[in-house]
C-alpha cells in the first residue's frame, strides 16, 4: 500500500467512526507523529510503499482505532505538557483540562517545599511538578497499584524522583501525611457518576479511575481535603479539578469544614467550571 492510499483510507474510516472531521484530522496528525516523525518525513516518502512491518502497524492501529480506542492507548504514549508519557489503560489518560489544573498550580505557586498529587494515576502532575520545582519533595498517591506502577515508570522516563505510595481514600489518613508540613496538595480524583452517559472511548480506560458514586458524587473530594487538612501548613493551597456540574457543591462542603479560606471556583478553557483553589487557614 502506498503512503498516500494509507493516509486516504486512514482519514475516511476515522471519520466513518467519529463523524468528525477535525477529530478524524487530529488523530491523524497524532498518530503521524508517533509512527513516522510528522508529516515532513511522511511527504518526502509520499509516492512509495509502506514497508511490511509499517503496513502491519498501520493495519493493527487502524483496527483498534475504530473500536473507539484511544489514541494515546493505541500509540501507548502522550505528549502532556511538554513531556513525553507512556500511557495504557492502567491509568487514566491525562487530559488537556488537567494541564489546566497543572498551569494554575504552578501560577499560584513560587517555591514550595513540599507537594502532594492525590490519585497520582499515570503520575503526570507529580513528574510535572517535579520538573518545575526540582527542589521540592513531591508524593504522588493512589489506590491502584498498577497507576502506581506506572507512573513509577513515568518518573524514571522523565528522570523525576518522586516517592509514591497506595492509599485508599476511604481508609485512615496514613502515617506519611504529617500535621501542617505541606504546601500544596493538588486533586483530579473520579468524579463521574455511573449514570452519566459516556463517549465510547471511555470504556477502555479504568472504572477506578473514572467514577465516583451516585448517592455521593463528590466523596473522594470529601475525603481529600479531610486528608489536606491535616497535611498543609497555614496558607498551604488545595487545589481540584472538578466535574462542572459538582462546582459549587465541592466549594459548599470546603466552606461547612471552616478550615479554608478564599475558595474560588475557576473555568477551563471551555467555559466550564472546572477547577477549584482554597487555602489552608
Amino acid at each position: 500500500m502506498k503512503r498516500n492510499q494509507a493516509q486516504s483510507q486512514f482519514i475516511d474510516l476515522m471519520f466513518r467512526t467519529y463523524r468528525s472531521e477535525s477529530e478524524s484530522r487530529a488523530i491523524w496528525s497524532e498518530w503521524l507523529k508517533v509512527r513516522h516523525g510528522g508529516r515532513i518525513n511522511w511527504e518526502l516518502n509520499f509516492q512509495n510503499d509502506l514497508t511490511s512491518d509499517e503496513l502491519e502497524v498501520y493495519r493493527s492501529d487502524l483496527k483498534r482505532l475504530q473500536e473507539h480506542e484511544p489514541i494515546a492507548y493505541v500509540l501507548g504514549e502522550l505528549i502532556w505538557a511538554g513531556l513525553k508519557f507512556k500511557i495504557d489503560n492502567r491509568a487514566l489518560i491525562p487530559r488537556p483540562e488537567t494541564e489546566e489544573l497543572l498551569f494554575l498550580l504552578f501560577e499560584n505557586v513560587i517555591s514550595p517545599l513540599r507537594i502532594i498529587d492525590a490519585c497520582t494515576g499515570s503520575g503526570c502532575i507529580a513528574i510535572a511538578s517535579k520538573i518545575k520545582y526540582p527542589l521540592a519533595d513531591i508524593i504522588g498517591f493512589d489506590i491502584s497499584g498498577d497507576a502506581l506502577k506506572l507512573a513509577d515508570e513515568n518518573s524514571k522516563l522523565n528522570q523525576a524522583n518522586l516517592k509514591l505510595y497506595q492509599n485508599d481514600l476511604m481508609r485512615p489518613i496514613p502515617i506519611w501525611v504529617k500535621p501542617k508540613n505541606d504546601d500544596v496538595w493538588v486533586g483530579n480524583p473520579p468524579y463521574i457518576a455511573p449514570s452519566e452517559f459516556l463517549d465510547q472511548s471511555l470504556n477502555f480506560e479504568p472504572d477506578m479511575a473514572l467514577f465516583s458514586s451516585d448517592t455521593n458524587p463528590i466523596i473522594y473530594y470529601d475525603k481529600i481535603s479531610q486528608w489536606a487538612q491535616v497535611g498543609l501548613k497555614t496558607k498551604g493551597i488545595l487545589l481540584f479539578e472538578v466535574n462542572y456540574k459538582h462546582a459549587k457543591m465541592i466549594a459548599k462542603l470546603l466552606q461547612k469544614q471552616d478550615v479554608w479560606s478564599e475558595i474560588q471556583i475557576f473555568k477551563d478553557n471551555c467555559g466550564k467550571d472546572r477547577f477549584i483553589k482554597s487555602i489552608r487557614l
